[in-house]
């Protein structure tokens, strides 16, 4: 079966394409009553199996089925060597691309990357040295932040090397300030400056996992899709009720500018073929959220659902499909003959 999913993905081109892109991810699989193997995972609050998955695009390369007992990248090098060494087997001359979350940001996976030949984009978590090196830029996009009220990004090529890393590595750091304050992100990458700035290595490329992430939470099934999307719905919806009570005595304009950023961000990453239903409702829970904090003040007799409309039009961004199929976005598809990186 293993041999299988990589050699229906490999026939379903009719040429070898430039480059491909290997999305590694876990994800949790809840289980009800004694099963074998079953373990309780603190992360995912349940009793669960902990299955790892590979993609590239639409096509599923790997499913392997894991005790949550198990570390999230346990078992990547394995199979990410069986995987790639059977399509080269086929196509030698491809360039391969594998991408994760931070979960997978560990020395063996990265150091087998680069004795293959494969190139890598990991989340890296925050921490006090990356966010020491990046204090310049989280100051500039926290002034820029209060001149104009809007989320700010600004992005920095950083060397770092963590103490279990046997090397050091390019990180891509992104600065951003919002209406909730500092939220840096970072990512390491094998991909050189010159080939992929820092915002387009960050924001085109590594956010474009998102696709990917609805994939593999919908593998073990659709409601397995609805959960984790659901858990993060209601923490978001939760913080921003805080702050719209923190906020109650500002403008509405000022409110509506700032709560337009969280929609934004939504879109950016979650703006898929395949998710947009989510975000729909997503949205339409943030609009009442609004309409209720608004009511609570003095103008509550006057603001109905056609004025939240109107502000919601001038400051919301409109709810778009922002990332396309992966065989559009990522150039998977020979037919297109082109790729994202040289």
């Amino acid at each position: 079966m293993d041999a299988l999913l990589v050699d229906l993905f490999v026939e379903a081109h009719d040429a070898a394409p430039s480059e491909i892109v290997l999305d590694v991810d876990a994800t949790d699989d809840p289980l009800h009553g004694g099963r074998e193997g079953r373990f309780f995972s603190g992360h995912y609050d349940c009793y669960c199996y902990l299955p790892l998955y590979v993609f590239c695009g639409g096509h599923l390369l790997c499913a392997r089925l894991r005790s949550a007992s198990s570390d999230a990248a346990d078992e990547t090098v394995e199979e990410l060597e069986r995987i790639v060494s059977r399509i080269r087997r086929r196509w030698p001359g491809v360039r391969v691309v594998v991408r994760g979350d931070s979960g997978f940001c560990r020395e063996e996976i990265m150091a087998w990357c680069e004795a293959s030949a494969v190139d890598y984009a990991f989340g890296l978590r925050r921490n006090v040295r990356l966010e020491g090196m990046s204090a310049a830029a989280m100051y500039e996009a926290r002034i820029m932040h209060g001149a104009t009220g809007e989320a700010q990004r600004v992005f920095e090529d950083l060397g770092y090397a963590a103490h279990s890393w046997s090397r050091e590595r390019r990180v891509v750091a992104k600065a951003e300030h919002n209406g909730f304050g500092a939220n840096p992100r970072f990512v390491a990458t094998s991909v050189a400056a010159g080939e992929m700035d820092c915002e387009e290595l960050h924001e085109g490329f590594h956010c474009a996992r998102g696709d990917m992430e609805n994939r593999i939470k919908g593998a073990p099934g659709e409601l397995a899709t609805v959960q984790p999307m659901a858990k993060r719905v209601s923490r978001t919806l939760k913080r921003i009720k805080e702050e719209l009570r923190r906020r109650r005595h500002d403008r509405t304009e000022v409110t509506g500018r700032w709560l337009g950023q969280v929609p934004n961000g939504w879109l950016n990453h979650f703006a898929v073929p395949t998710s947009f239903r989510y975000l729909a409702r997503f949205v339409a829970r943030l609009k009442r959220l609004w309409l209720r904090a608004i009511r609570r003040r003095s103008q509550k007799d006057r603001f109905g659902w056609d004025d939240l409309a109107r502000m919601t039009a001038r400051y919301w961004p409109k709810p778009t499909i922002r990332h396309p199929w992966p065989s559009q976005r990522l150039a998977v598809n020979a037919t297109q003959g082109r790729s994202r990186m040289p």
